[in-house]
């Protein structure tokens, strides 16, 4: 069974991603959508399996107020590179850190750059070949927004391909984002419905392969059966409010928790989509 490049599955929060969902509550951010917490943990775990805690430098594409850059310092130096640093939730303007905040999360203050910049500028000003890996917790298919191009997701193109140039050899590029629903594919197109930032992971998995950066595993992103029916498998989201999440499971056999974090509907857009993983590296 492919482990990494993968989209969600039923048992990831209780099995693939415990341990770093744990520490996510730990450190206060279990309040937050199953949806962002499913992507920092799929990072996180990356990190951990292929031992780059211990890399001199690494690139948060967005990071933006995350925790993954601040778990990360501890003893990577972190570029988090943003164009700006608002949140979506509530932070301590200091730390970075969410409040009502848990445990304080080990951190080297010294080994954290905020750079506030456009991406493809920041990229230009370090040193090809010294990054150890890269990022992306949901930003880079942001990057398309507004650009309305019929294959709409250039950005996945683009950006893989200027990590490939800061990545020494053997470095990682790893991105956990928002995809459309496999079961989609019969009603839409994604540039119809969708504007630019939404896409299939097949297409986003064949952007980066585009780069000659390298697959970890083989890609599997087929849904489990139980979300393919997409009445069942959405959250209702209310506008305005990333708290307020209601999952519409009660007469399923799976907690919500088990999969709340796998569909998004909001009523105010009616778009579903869920979540994939992108695991790759330079050889």
């Amino acid at each position: 069974m492919t482990k990494y490049n993968r989209i969600v599955r039923t048992t990831d929060f209780t099995d693939e991603f415990a341990p770093q969902i744990a520490l996510l509550k730990k450190y206060g951010y279990g309040d937050l959508n199953y949806d962002a917490l499913w992507k920092w943990a799929g990072i996180m775990q990356v990190v951990k399996d292929f031992k780059l805690e211990a890399s001199k430098s690494c690139i948060d594409i967005g990071g933006g107020c995350s925790p993954l850059h601040i778990l990360f310092s501890a003893h990577t130096k972190v570029y988090n590179n943003d164009i700006n640093f608002n949140n979506w939730f509530p932070i301590d303007v200091e730390t970075k850190c969410i409040l009502p905040p848990g445990e304080p999360m080990p951190r080297k203050q010294e080994n954290i750059v905020y750079v506030g910049a456009n991406f493809y500028d920041f990229i230009k000003t370090l040193e090809e070949g010294t990054v150890d890996f890269c990022y992306d917790g949901c930003s880079v298919i942001h990057f398309n927004e507004g650009r309305h191009t019929h294959s709409h997701n250039d950005a996945a193109n683009e950006v893989a391909a200027a990590v490939k140039r800061m990545l020494r050899p053997g470095g990682m590029y790893i991105s956990c984002c928002d995809v459309l629903h496999p079961s989609y594919k019969p009603l839409h197109e994604p540039w119809q419905s969708y504007g630019t930032e939404f896409n299939f992971a097949e297409n986003i998995f064949d952007d980066i392969l585009k780069t000659g950066l390298v697959p970890v595993d083989e890609p599997d992103y087929v849904m489990e059966p139980f979300f393919d029916d997409l009445t069942h498998s959405c959250l209702t989201i209310a506008p305005g409010d990333h708290r307020q999440w209601t999952p519409p499971f009660s007469k399923r056999n799976h907690l919500p928790e088990y999969h709340a974090f796998a569909q998004e509907h909001t009523d105010f857009t009616r778009e579903v989509f869920t979540s994939a993983r992108f695991v790759f590296k330079k050889v």
